[in-house]
């Protein structure tokens, strides 16, 4: 039996919703429909179209209405990353989706990088101990600051205190969290390991230590002892995309990036905007 034709709406437009429609080009039985914001908003459209899944590729300021008339047809969705300006318009994202019963994950790509994910597994292990810091360095920039404090909200939980300090000239970001684990987060200028805005991710346990500094590249020191794992080098959109029409073609939620956690990265942004640095 051949597997049915999956549609996915792209809807927006500029280099987001290309990059994407370039990415679903190399998955076979998958169709791509480009469609602006205001195109979906016609009577007709999703009964034209019928997509499997919509994903967005909008401005933060324009999520919140256009989640709610996109819920309304029922059709799953993926949201950008920040979910939306403000919390007050992320909170109505979630009744909308609540509201219709509809699916929602977050564009969250580094959760899904292989190298990252596998580091996670390691914490998530207990082989590292009890977590003690991560240290991330990013490249400067608004999203690629958004997508580090995911990381580091996914790794040590709900954050409770944000600090920036200066250091020789480098800002750098200092997150406390429950337990007192500390993420700290420095930007640099320019593109880390193939053109990815996050250049390495530290993290630190009372039994040991690992590290990603480079594609397919795990560095663990456990004591006295340490050893590379190699990890498959893949583009993360792939996997995640991959991660999303498998969840599709077998009808299981898209639960890997709980629609919780793009609330509390944008919490986060949100808190570090009120250092004004």
């Amino acid at each position: 039996m051949t597997d049915r034709i999956i549609t996915i709406a792209l809807i927006g437009d500029g280099p987001a919703c290309a990059r994407q429609a370039l990415t679903l080009e190399a998955f076979s039985g998958v169709q791509v429909v480009l469609a602006s914001a205001e195109a979906v908003r016609e009577a007709d459209w999703f009964a034209k179209v019928a997509p499997d899944l919509a994903a967005l590729c909008v401005p933060p300021e324009q999520s919140a209405n256009l989640v709610h008339h996109l819920a309304a047809s029922g059709v799953a969705l993926l949201l950008p990353a920040p979910l939306a300006a403000r919390l007050h318009d992320a909170g109505r994202i979630r009744k909308s989706l609540k509201r219709f019963k509809v699916q929602g994950m977050g564009w969250h790509p580094y959760r899904f990088q292989p190298a990252l994910a596998r580091l996670k597994e390691m914490v998530d292990s207990g082989v590292l101990g009890i977590l003690e810091t991560i240290e991330v360095t990013v490249g400067p920039g608004d999203a690629q600051r958004l997508h580090s404090l995911d990381v580091c909200n996914w790794f040590l939980g709900e954050f409770r205190q944000v600090e920036v300090v200066e250091d020789d000239g480098r800002r750098i970001l200092q997150v406390a969290y429950g337990g007192g684990a500390v993420a700290t987060l420095s930007e640099v200028e320019g593109l880390g390991q193939e053109g990815s805005a996050i250049f390495s991710v530290g993290v630190k346990g009372d039994l040991g230590e690992a590290f990603w500094e480079g594609p397919g590249r795990v560095r663990v020191r456990l004591g006295d002892r340490a050893r590379t794992v190699l990890v498959q080098a893949v583009e993360m959109e792939s996997v995640l995309w991959g991660y999303v029409l498998d969840r599709i073609r077998h009808g299981e939620p898209l639960d890997y990036v709980p629609l919780k956690d793009s609330v509390a990265a944008l919490a986060l942004k949100l808190e570090l905007g009120k250092t004004h640095v």
